[in-house]
Order: C-alpha cells, then sequence, then structure tokens
C-alpha cells in the first residue's frame, strides 16, 4: 500500500511538473503562434492538395502521406521554436524566426501550388517567378534610367563649366586689350567723357596717402582678372586695388 502511494505520488509530481513546463512553453511561444498556426495550415492544405492529385490521378489512398505530413509538421514547429529561443535569448540581431518561417512557408506554398498545377493546368508558381522576374527588370531598367540622367546631369555641368570658363577667358582678354589701348583713348578723349572714363575705372575715386595711390573700390574688369588670377569664384570682391609710387 505504502508502495502504491508512493507511485501515486511519483506521478501526480511529473503531471504537475509536465503541466507547469507545457504551460510556461504555451507562453514563451505565444509570439510566435501565428506563425506556427500558418506553417501548421501550409502543411495541411499540402496534404489536401496531395490527396486530391491521388484521387484525380485514381491511385490508392495510403496512410503514407499522413504520416509524412505530421512528421512534417512536428519537425516544422519544433524549427520555428528552436529559432525563436535563440533569437529571443542570444539576441543576435538577426530575423532568425522570419528567415526560418519564411523559407519553411515558401517551401510549402510551392509544393501546394505543384499539386494545384497538376489539378488545374495552371502554373502559379511560374506566374509568381515570371512576376518576380518582370519587377526585378523594372527595377534594373529605372535604375539604368537613373544613372543615365545623372551622367547627362554631369555632362551638363561640364558643359556649363567650359563655357564659364569660355566666358571668364573672354573677359580677360577684352580687358588686357581694353588696359592696352587705354592711355591713347584718355588722351583723346573730351574732358566730360574723361571723367566718365574715370568714374568707370574707379568708382569711388583715388587717393594719395604715404606715397600710394590707390582706390576702394576698382572697376569689375579689375577685380575679374584678380579674381580669375588667384583661382577664386568671381562673387567674391577683392579688397581694392592699389599702386605703388616710386620714391
Amino acid at each position: 500500500m505504502v508502495k502504491n502511494l508512493f507511485h501515486t505520488i511519483k506521478y501526480e509530481d511529473f503531471f504537475l511538473a509536465m503541466s507547469q513546463l507545457f504551460g510556461w512553453l504555451i507562453v514563451f511561444i505565444s509570439p510566435v503562434r501565428a506563425l506556427m498556426t500558418a506553417i501548421m495550415f501550409l502543411a495541411v492544405t499540402d496534404l489536401i492538395t496531395a490527396l486530391w492529385v491521388v484521387i484525380k490521378k485514381q491511385e490508392k489512398v495510403t496512410s503514407v502521406g499522413l504520416r509524412k505530413t505530421i512528421n512534417k509538421i512536428l519537425a516544422y514547429e519544433i524549427a520555428v521554436v528552436l529559432s525563436y529561443t535563440v533569437e529571443t535569448v542570444f539576441q543576435l540581431g538577426v530575423p532568425v524566426v522570419r528567415l526560418i518561417a519564411g523559407l519553411i512557408a515558401v517551401t510549402e506554398l510551392k509544393s501546394n501550388l505543384e499539386n494545384l498545377y497538376y489539378i488545374t493546368g495552371l502554373d502559379y508558381w511560374q506566374k509568381i517567378v515570371d512576376y518576380m522576374n518582370f519587377k526585378k527588370k523594372e527595377e534594373t531598367k529605372a535604375q539604368l534610367d537613373l544613372i543615365r540622367a545623372q551622367e547627362a546631369g554631369y555632362k551638363i555641368e561640364l558643359a556649363d563649366n567650359r563655357i564659364d570658363t569660355e566666358h571668364e577667358r573672354a573677359v580677360i582678354a577684352f580687358t588686357k586689350s581694353f588696359l592696352a589701348d587705354i592711355t591713347l583713348m584718355y588722351e583723346n578723349l573730351e574732358l566730360a567723357r574723361k571723367r566718365r572714363l574715370q568714374s568707370l575705372m574707379f568708382p569711388e575715386g583715388v587717393y594719395i596717402s604715404n606715397g600710394k595711390i590707390g582706390t576702394h573700390k576698382i572697376a569689375p574688369s579689375f577685380e575679374l582678372i584678380k579674381e580669375f588670377g588667384e583661382g577664386k569664384n568671381h562673387l567674391v570682391t577683392p579688397t581694392r586695388f592699389e599702386l605703388v609710387l616710386s620714391g
């Protein structure tokens, strides 16, 4: 009697521990229950469509397919639970559950669609592959178009830079030519025009200080020559232009 009571207590403890373990497992895997249910559904539908194919072929239905499906479902669910354990506990930063569940789902989907192809004659899987290839080609074409557009923009920008360079050279050449003849031109001008020329060359006049003749502001032509010589942008304004008198 004592022996039977001992065995009863042991069995009760065992079932209590197992029930607690099972309850903890249910709570632990609750975040992935939707994935596990979806995988089970895909496996069951694969069994149904496979039986449909067997009936359509008028072959004998056996229990082999059912056993295979049960084993497959158990293996799939264990794989999902293990992957969820690794992802949750170790926190590798990799979506292990999604990768494993996605691989299983695609495998079962392909198997289902192959069965449906035999039943309906429509190759759904090939249509999916063709669509994905089409989308990939469209994305590749869009990327190539973007690259071509960027290349065209670079070419236009390069051409604009060349045009700006030619304009700068033309301004410099014109200014040099103008300055080469400015003395003769000034001597032959009337007084009013001489003053006009002076105001154009030195907008704010000139000053003499400590033996130097200078101006606070010079004509744009002189500014361009100085900027081009220093390799600066033409929007940068130099401080002033000075002439140093000897003696």
